[in-house]
């Protein structure tokens, strides 16, 4: 059973490579060497967005569990010698000790979606952790799918007329402001207009952090929803 933690949201994920990866450790019954095998030829892994850990779980306290940075995509900011040592201590206390304690004890793999603050960041990336048989130790895969930067204190979206909110979906969506303005029936200028107005609103220097920020808003706002707030 996953714990459940109010600065964590986990959800099912179908990420090609750790689907995989989860696929490969099935058929290898314990051997996590054939595992990594497979992995050292899938791209994937060199991306820019994976990292990989071997973690040893052969102590009885998860935070002296110690980690060997295999791959690192993804600058995580602080020591990963043992889970212990990470700056966002609470973090670790919250949302990662209990995940290896519990591989440690079924022995068995886990694959989620995570929403979690990390430090100063708000990140949406993908877990697998595999452990070998006797549990004591693991292979872990994370995929980075949404990293913000500065998320201590989320803009509410509050206040965004119903034209801003269409122009910020329609960005997140990948389009552009020309095609924006063809889809809504309005004039270059005016969305642009608006594509300004959403900077202000979530003191972004950029469009891209404009819809970044814009993002991470509507998650904490269906947080709030969730929680009843």
């Amino acid at each position: 059973m996953l714990c459940d933690s109010t600065r964590l949201r986990l959800e099912p994920t179908t990420d090609p490579l750790l689907c995989e990866a989860l696929a490969a450790h099935e058929q290898a019954g314990d051997g996590l060497d054939s595992v990594l095998h497979r992995l050292s030829s899938d791209p994937g892994l060199k991306d820019g967005l994976t990292n990989l850990y071997s973690v040893d779980m052969s102590t009885a306290d998860p935070l002296g569990f110690a980690v060997q940075i295999g791959e690192m995509g993804v600058d995580m900011r602080g020591s990963l010698s043992t889970l212990g040592d990470y700056p966002d201590r609470q973090y670790i206390l919250d949302n990662v000790a209990p995940h290896y304690a519990i591989a440690k004890s079924e022995r068995r793999a886990a694959l989620y979606r995570v929403r979690s603050r990390i430090q100063d960041r708000f990140a949406v990336y993908d877990r697998l952790i595999l452990p070998t048989r006797d549990g004591e130790s693991c292979l872990s895969l994370s995929r980075i799918r949404l990293v913000v930067e500065d998320a201590v204190s989320p803009v509410r979206q509050d206040g965004l007329t119903m034209r801003e909110r269409q122009c910020l979906s329609l960005l997140a969506s990948g389009l552009m402001a020309k095609e924006i303005a063809y889809a809504l029936g309005l004039s270059v200028r005016t969305v642009e207009k608006h594509i300004e107005s959403l900077k202000r609103h979530f003191g972004a220097r950029t469009t891209a952090q404009a819809v970044a920020r814009g993002i991470l808003a509507e998650i904490a706002m269906e947080d709030r929803r969730r929680s009843g707030r």
